[in-house]
């Protein structure tokens, strides 16, 4: 992915892995539940009990009505990030160069997965002070959050880059983003398809600049006013009445 896209630098490199001496000894049981043998227990419980706990346990429902919510939208993100703030750690571009929006979607998920990792540790710390221990220090802060980071997948947030592309195309319907001129040969282009549209760098225009906060959290809502949630809510009801 890092050598035919150019559009993910962080990525893994490929490596090739071999069975280990230990590996070759397990039993064919350990490798049947290989999670059983590294978490023999989770928290008090033995591994097997906490299985038994969690199938009688009451069961989490989403409630109708509620939506769960991200740290920042995606809007918020692409203000912040072609602004060169660098939300989130995210890496602080020159706001006249711009971006182009495959990078520009890579570190907006690397954002959230950030984001969740953080509040994975505030609440580990929130459940220590419950408990009357001390909260982390800055280096075992440190240490949970790299933790948390190694086991959050990139493809934990539901973020599609086809959604991502939209938010794009409502922010130049807009007038917020102006294309800076300079492009690229897009990884589409290269192998099979050389009329495929080329990688485009947008930058915020001025107009984007002076749009107030509250716009770019919905942008698509600033774009088609019309479009507010009783009337998904309305035609969702017709849907269902048309299919029942």
């Amino acid at each position: 992915m890092q050598a035919m896209t150019g559009d993910h630098p962080d990525t893994h490199p490929r490596k090739l892995y071999r069975l280990t001496r230990k590996g070759i000894r397990a039993s064919a049981e350990d490798w049947a539940h290989p999670q059983r043998v590294l978490y023999p227990q989770i928290g008090d419980m033995l591994f097997e009990d906490y299985l038994k706990a969690k199938a009688q346990g009451p069961k989490y429902y989403r409630r109708k009505g509620v939506r769960f919510l991200r740290p920042f939208t995606a809007g918020q993100f692409l203000r912040d990030y072609l602004l060169g703030l660098g939300p989130e750690d995210s890496p602080k571009i020159n706001p006249e160069e711009g971006d182009y929006g495959e990078r520009i979607f890579f570190y907006y998920k690397e954002a959230l997965r950030r984001a969740y990792a953080r509040d994975a540790v505030a609440w580990e710390n929130e459940q220590r002070l419950q408990k009357k221990e001390t909260s982390y220090a800055p280096e075992e802060y440190a240490e949970r959050l790299k933790w948390h980071l190694d086991r959050i997948p990139y493809k934990l947030h539901r973020a599609r880059f086809h959604s991502f592309h939209n938010y794009i195309y409502y922010l130049k319907a807009l007038g917020w983003v102006e294309a800076t001129g300079r492009e690229e040969e897009s990884y589409l282009q290269s192998p099979e398809y050389p009329k495929a549209p080329p990688r485009r760098y947008y930058r915020l225009s001025e107009k984007g600049k002076s749009a107030p906060e509250h716009e770019w959290y919905r942008p698509q809502l600033t774009l088609y006013p019309e479009f507010t949630p009783q009337y998904f809510a309305q035609k969702n009801m017709e849907r269902r009445r048309v299919s029942g």
